[in-house]
């Protein structure tokens, strides 16, 4: 009888931790809907320590091993692990699985992650950049199969990407593309009059990443600017819905902002489609004005035609191309 075989894929980011069991063959939504080949999938808090990071991951792994590493005796219903793989946050070395910097917790720096795993799991491990793994997941199973050059945005916390050039994963020279929470630009005198003199990543005067106002913790740092009060982006939302002056100018000030950054995408990359996910891509309030922004600022008539479309595998896209690096592997 012939063994069922899966992958253990893991999103792994500064707030939580999502991961699911894949059973082979990994198959697209269109097969399966936007679950698609997860038997089994879950959500937790990261861990505040890379050490407790580590263990978590061993720990969700190894009872599903064959044999099992824990739970002796106990089968799992999953068929046999084939190998795991790890989207995460940061900078990563995929060719050598190394985590060269994540601020998901302290301490990630140079880490080996792949070999430490694989030297206590006994199976391959692999891992890339989450938003990499994101534009993996949905040009292989999601909305942008089919398409050879395609660009993915994640809008959550920060800002985060991935570039599909002639149908591959492009890295460049030191892994970092896609980091467009780090384009540096100032869009308008509203935004340097409410974050002048803040600490930018950057620590320069005058130099205003995207992600500082654009992305999660921006907005929420800029309401706090204007009103003194703490409030999660997605309050802001419900704010700016019954017409609060303060949190419409933050949702209008984001809008223009990713706007022009996904026109400068276009205007630069020219891909086919722009597939867009994250936390802040279900605000219909941000969407649209950020659409038209980015309608009207790219150059080239033609280009206005680009394709921009939501994710429909949203936080699966992530775990699907985390899945699919173990099978290259």
């Amino acid at each position: 009888m012939k063994q069922n075989k899966s992958i253990i894929a893991f999103d792994i980011g500064a707030s939580k931790i999502a991961y699911g069991v894949a059973g082979l063959p990994l198959l697209p939504a269109s097969r399966q809907g936007s679950a698609s080949s997860f038997q089994h999938f879950n959500k937790i808090k990261t861990p505040k320590s890379k050490k407790e990071i580590i263990e978590k991951i061993i720990e969700i792994v190894a009872p599903l091993l064959d044999p099992p590493l824990a739970n002796k005796g106990r089968k799992n219903a999953y068929g046999k692990i084939i190998g795991v793989g790890i989207g995460m946050a940061g900078q990563m070395d995929f060719k050598k699985g190394k985590v060269l910097s994540s601020l998901v917790a302290d301490g990630w720096k140079n880490v080996p992650l792949k070999n430490i795993l694989e030297k206590r799991l006994k199976i391959p491990v692999t891992l890339d950049n989450d938003a990499h793994c994101f534009v993996l997941g949905e040009v292989k199973f999601g909305v942008a199969k089919n398409y050879q050059h395609i660009v993915g945005l994640t809008l959550g916390t920060a800002i985060g990407g991935g570039i599909i050039i002639d149908g591959k994963l492009y890295h460049g020279m030191n892994n970092t593309t896609g980091e467009f929470t780090y384009t540096v630009v100032n869009t308008n005198k509203d935004l340097e009059v409410l974050i002048k003199g803040a600490k930018d990543t950057c620590k320069k005067t005058g130099c205003y990443h995207l992600g500082e106002w654009a992305a999660g913790k921006g907005m929420e740092r800029l309401y706090k600017k204007l009103t003194s009060k703490n409030l999660a982006a997605f309050e802001i939302k419900k704010r700016a819905l019954k017409g609060e002056k303060a949190a419409l100018k933050i949702i209008n000030l984001s809008a223009e902002s990713l706007g022009c950054e996904i026109a400068n995408i276009i205007n630069f990359l020219n891909p086919e489609i722009i597939v867009i996910g994250g936390g802040l891509s279900k605000m219909d309030i941000l969407w649209k004005p950020m659409i038209q922004e980015a309608k009207k600022r790219v150059f080239f008539a033609p280009l206005k035609k680009t394709k921009i479309v939501r994710s429909q595998l949203l936080e699966k896209a992530n775990l699907l191309g985390a899945a699919s690096l173990v099978l290259k592997s």
